[in-house]
């Protein structure tokens, strides 16, 4: 069965401009795609510059049902817009988009790796894992550039999960993924 997509005007509900440096979370009310969406899926959002015509994807942070939390990276004139978002905005967002992630419950051991804000298309999933499959390990790795740059690990320690993480300067989330294979046996 083919999923419906939708394009709606969502109305901004929150913006923490301050998650980490060059790192927006923004939130939009949208029940139309937010009741529809699963882990593993993403939404368009338009261009807030007019001479860019194409829409940007974001993957989803969180959902509550109703609205959506985007993870934002400021690293150009769109998201620079987007950036400057105040609470009662409106933007054009599309979506559900992509296939949702199917999760096996004979895994009793999840490991996710993420660098950077790549991390933002971690947290829906982890949520589903600890809904869904009880009693399952799971145990983050995330590399970030900075202290600076580090957001969303209380989100993810808030799940009651093993959360480590390694700044470049030490070296990147695939070496702490080879550290917590290593230490699984």
């Amino acid at each position: 069965m083919e999923q419906q997509q939708t394009q709606v005007l969502a109305e901004v509900r929150a913006v923490n401009p301050a998650l980490a440096q060059g790192i927006v979370r923004v939130e939009l009310f949208c029940p139309d795609i937010a009741s529809q969406m699963w882990p593993g899926q993403f939404v368009t959002v338009a261009s807030a510059v007019k001479h860019l015509l194409l829409p940007r994807p974001f993957t989803v942070w969180d959902t509550d049902g109703e609205a959506i939390t985007l993870i934002i990276q400021v690293v150009g004139p769109n998201t620079r817009e987007y950036a400057k978002l105040k609470v009662g905005d409106k933007v054009p967002v599309f979506g559900p988009i992509g296939k949702r992630v199917v999760l096996s419950p004979v895994i009793k051991h999840f490991i996710l790796v993420s660098g950077g804000v790549g991390l933002a298309s971690l947290y829906y999933p982890a949520q589903a894992i600890k809904m869904f499959n009880h009693g399952t390990l799971i145990t983050l790795a995330a590399g970030f550039k900075s202290n600076s740059h580090v957001f969303g690990l209380d989100d993810f320690k808030r799940l009651d999960m093993e959360t480590c993480s390694i700044l470049d300067e030490r070296g990147t989330a695939v070496d702490l993924f080879r550290e917590v294979l290593d230490a699984c046996g």
